[in-house]
């Protein structure tokens, strides 16, 4: 009983972050009209309610991998306005967040109620739907959306070098803990 509760203070807690999250890209979507600030915020609305609905882990990390998980997930938050005004790199950068997001989505949709943040297994391991042809579509489809962002500000180029580190660590864990 207790670690169902222990689970369920999870999955609020989870949720709760993602809604912040989610609040945080609106603020950044109105500062900066960046369409995949916009995105952004229907990407966390959908992971606070999966997070709120996922099934219990079999496996998961422990509590500073979680964290991890968790700050990955918020780097894309920090990404700088736009410096250019050429329209035809704003609609290419808006392309990339479109198809990467369309990527994700797919993605979420698959994985359902064994969705979360930080690496765990919750059932089997997903392999129809855009998993039957890229191993990690939702990293995948993040990296393809944040490359707009380094289009439109060179600056943003740290912070999409460390956005992809984080999904290859998490990728590496994830693929560690579902073979256990």
């Amino acid at each position: 009983m207790e670690k169902l509760r222990e689970a369920d203070w999870r999955k609020l807690v989870g949720a709760f972050i993602m809604v912040a999250f989610a609040v945080t890209a609106m603020i950044r979507w109105n500062e900066t009209h960046i369409l995949f600030f916009l995105l952004l915020v229907f990407r966390d609305l959908i992971f606070a309610y999966h997070i709120a609905t996922r099934k219990m882990a079999e496996a998961s990390e422990s509590g500073s991998r979680r964290i991890f998980s968790y700050v990955s997930t918020a780097l894309p938050l920090f990404y700088f306005h736009a410096t250019t005004t050429n329209n035809n790199l704003m609609l290419f950068a808006s392309l990339l967040s479109i198809g990467g997001f369309l990527i994700s989505t797919l993605a979420t949709i698959e994985l359902g109620d064994r969705i979360g943040v930080a690496p765990a297994k919750r059932g089997q391991v997903c392999e129809s739907g855009v998993y039957r042809y890229i191993k990690h579509p939702m990293y995948s489809g993040y990296v393809v959306s944040e490359l707009g962002n380094v289009l439109l500000n060179p600056a943003n180029i740290l912070i999409f070098v460390m956005s992809v580190l984080g999904y290859s660590v998490r990728a590496r864990r994830e693929n560690k803990i579902l073979r256990a």
